[in-house]
């Protein structure tokens, strides 16, 4: 997951997540993957797998409410593969 770091996330996904930032995601992902990005990351953490030769495909995004500080916010499921 990047820029989404709930915990209620944790409980829902179990402890083999991981919480990164844009370029720690990219180079777990070297060899494909799949990552929750959080719309406010997703320039940065869509520059840090071009840099390394990865490519994102959106499966989904889901727009809410983010109700800790009233802020509209969007989270898009990646797949993320070698280019």
């Amino acid at each position: 997951a990047v820029g989404y770091s709930e915990p209620s996330l944790v409980f829902l996904l179990g402890t083999e997540l991981r919480l990164a930032t844009p370029s720690g995601a990219a180079e777990a992902l070297a060899g494909g993957g799949e990552a929750l990005v959080s719309g406010r990351e997703d320039a940065m953490f869509q520059q840090a797998l071009s840099a390394r030769g990865l490519i994102a495909q959106p499966v989904g995004s889901v727009r809410g409410l983010d109700y800790s500080n009233g802020q509209r916010m969007v989270l898009t499921l990646y797949d993320v593969a070698p280019n």
